[in-house]
């Protein structure tokens, strides 16, 4: 496991297609950045692109956790413009924020879109089990179910347990179903 980001791979630029993820950690004691993936799609410093630039395709990752006092993306810890397609996020859980996923606001000055297509996310916990915290956000054709908002180290949430949008962003640009 790693101790910071990506308890599985760190990956930078690029992407992870048909691959299994199981049992990876992140040991981090403060701020574990994805439990199994933690993947960049690019820096904000690159020429401007609307498009996802990272992905993460055709691949499972389960049974990974993210720990620390700010553990955040159970199963996958993103940004600056990253694609989940195909995908099976299951049974993964952090102790902060994203249980499934984590979308960091990295790369929004670029408006870099952050987008998840025909994936089944299911049963995950964090205080909140899914956090795109970027400002460009799609979901299509994604199955979400059995996911908890009772965060393993505090009192249960009462927010949504599937996806909370960030409240403090009011420029989410899309969230079709």
């Amino acid at each position: 496991g790693g101790t910071l980001y990506g308890g599985g791979l760190y990956v930078s630029g690029g992407g992870v297609e048909s691959c299994l993820f199981e049992t990876c950690v992140n040991k981090s004691v403060t701020n574990g950045q994805g439990g199994a993936v933690h993947i960049f799609g690019t820096s904000d410093d690159d020429a401007a692109s609307v498009a996802p630039t990272g992905y993460v395709k055709n691949s499972m990752i389960r049974n990974c956790p993210a720990f620390g006092t700010a553990g955040r993306g159970g199963a996958i810890y993103a940004k600056g413009g990253v694609l989940i397609e195909n995908c099976v996020l299951y049974n993964n859980m952090s102790t902060l924020n994203g249980g499934a996923f984590y979308f960091h606001k990295v790369g929004d000055s670029k408006k870099r879109l952050n987008r998840i297509i025909g994936s089944t996310i299911a049963n995950n916990v964090s205080q909140y089990a899914c956090f795109p915290e970027c400002d460009y956000f799609e979901i299509y054709n994604t199955v979400m179910w059995g996911n908890s908002s009772t965060a393993p180290a505090t009192t249960p949430s009462n927010y949504n347990s599937n996806i909370r949008l960030n409240a403090l962003n009011a420029t989410v640009t899309a969230f079709p179903y």
